[in-house]
């Protein structure tokens, strides 16, 4: 690193945690130096990245070029001399182009390392950052990006240049934590005409997928939910696990989705410790943008310093997790929903008059996700190899696959025998009603085989099965999956004499 760096970024704006992790100065962000006034376009959070990159020997960045000159910067936060073996860590924010205090929190933490001070928070971490995920929707305040693609309903399908270049980097850092940061929008008219709203400035989630690690849910309610609310609680933010419903409604209330094809979720059924920050947006995109982004930084240290105190046990699980689907799986869980237990909620809401906060007694509360149908996972699929749209899925999975399919297979496909109206997690669908068949008449060498094991063998099985409540075949890209008579996918379920 030049040794000159401390004159190529002079301004210095000293703010002080107060009791938070370590005292520091933070470098002035390009938002703090418009006086929170103007939003950061791609261009100046770019620029900001490399001054920073300059400056420090913690940070490195690398910028990943997309059209009319925007850039998706990836930025890497680590102690050249630790020696010890780190728990890999990725931050990533504004999948969501109207979501910028999550991005503008992401700068904060790259300039606090960057700028001069005792980083003891990074032995045995290293910390990947993606500080902007959607360049034009930033630069556009659109929540898409310019196709009109919502990338954080885009991580199974991933048609996005922006997704592939998430999950380009996720396999190439292979992260044992993640983080996603957005916000949500509390100011609508139905909070509006019920009288109360919700007000929390942070709401974190964990993973809700019922094929993802039992001991992961355990360490995200029994340590880091209040870990972090502890912290926020010192530095003045309001906190909440992460809560979704129609509450003006009276409709239940529950904990986010079991959807494979949002950041999260995908990550975690890889076997990742993976969490969602859902900060409270502005009524418009400067709105308070100050406390919003503030709000989501110290979440992020929070988040950090939590994953320093549990590392062991994150690493350990992530290790066993994946290291027990080295082989295929016993049984995975195609359709889920949210059903009642013994608990009421107490959900502290703000009463729009007087600014009060209520506590509302809520029983409509779905807290437990529960298997409604499993499926034993063969050991391999086979895959028409003149499907030219699912040899492009694979290839921007990344999934291994191969033209040799064994003679002695025993090979199983299903019939479409009609369809049923379905509705799980609130949302309207149609799945295929199925029988099973057995395929002796298939030329092998009009397939590929796809084996089912590795870190991706559970995304596999969730989007190819076709009773797979968010599967490819629920697409509109995939609907031909389930429009003929069978359907196409087989299944390699044992081997004759095995």
């Amino acid at each position: 690193m030049n040794p000159f760096r401390m004159f190529l970024f002079p301004i210095l704006l000293l703010v002080f945690t107060g009791g938070g992790i370590y005292a520091q100065g933070r470098i002035a962000t390009p938002l703090s130096a418009a006086g929170f006034s103007k939003l950061t376009s791609n261009k100046d959070i770019c620029s900001f990245i490399r001054q920073c990159d300059t400056l420090s020997h913690l940070v490195t960045a690398s910028f990943y070029p997309l059209e009319n000159g925007l850039e998706i910067p990836v930025v890497s936060i680590s102690r050249p001399e630790n020696k010890e073996r780190c728990l890999r860590i990725l931050f990533i924010a504004q999948q969501h182009g109207n979501e910028p205090a999550g991005m503008e929190a992401m700068l904060n933490l790259i300039a606090a390392f960057a700028a001069d001070g005792d980083h003891e928070i990074l032995d045995g971490i290293e910390l990947m950052v993606i500080p902007q995920c959607n360049p034009w929707g930033g630069d556009h305040h659109r929540r898409r990006n310019k196709e009109g693609t919502d990338l954080n309903r885009d991580h199974l399908l991933i048609r996005a240049g922006e997704t592939a270049i998430i999950q380009s980097v996720f396999r190439t850092f292979n992260p044992e934590m993640t983080v996603d940061f957005h916000e949500y929008y509390p100011y609508g008219s139905a909070w509006e005409e019920f009288g109360y709203r919700r007000d929390f400035d942070i709401q974190l989630g964990g993973l809700t997928n019922l094929n993802t690690s039992d001991e992961f849910q355990r360490l995200f309610k029994s340590y880091a939910l209040p870990f972090v609310k502890n912290h926020l609680d010192r530095h003045g933010f309001s906190f909440f696990e992460y809560t979704l419903g129609d509450f003006p409604a009276g409709e239940r209330l529950r904990h986010s989705t079991v959807d494979i094809n949002d950041g999260r979720q995908s990550f975690g059924i890889t076997g990742t410790f993976s969490l969602i920050v859902e900060g409270r947006n502005g009524k418009d995109s400067l709105y308070h943008l100050e406390r919003r982004s503030e709000s989501q930084y110290q979440t992020a240290m929070a988040l950090l310093q939590f994953a320093k105190v549990y590392r062991n046990q994150i690493g350990e699980e992530v290790a066993r997790f994946r290291d027990s689907h080295k082989q295929p799986v016993t049984s995975v869980a195609l359709i889920q929903d949210h059903f009642k237990g013994d608990e009421i909620l107490d959900y502290p809401l703000r009463s729009v008059k007087t600014g009060a906060d209520t506590l509302f007694k809520v029983k409509a509360y779905h807290p437990c996700v529960k298997a409604i149908e499993s499926v034993d996972p063969p050991l391999a699929y086979l895959i028409p190899k003149s499907d030219s749209m699912l040899v492009a899925w694979l290839r921007r999975s990344h999934i291994g696959c191969s033209d040799t399919v064994p003679a002695d297979s025993g090979i199983f496909g299903f019939r479409l025998t009609g369809e049923e109206k379905t509705n799980f997690e609130g949302i309207p669908g149609v799945l295929p009603l199925i029988s099973k068949l057995s395929m002796e008449d298939l030329k092998p060498e009009d397939f590929l085989m796809v084996p089912v094991q590795g870190i991706f063998s559970l995304k596999l099985i969730l989007a190819l099965e076709p009773r797979a409540m968010y599967g490819l075949a629920t697409y509109p890209d995939f609907r031909y999956l389930v429009s003929r008579e069978v359907y196409p996918i087989l299944r390699v379920e044992k081997q004759t004499g095995k």
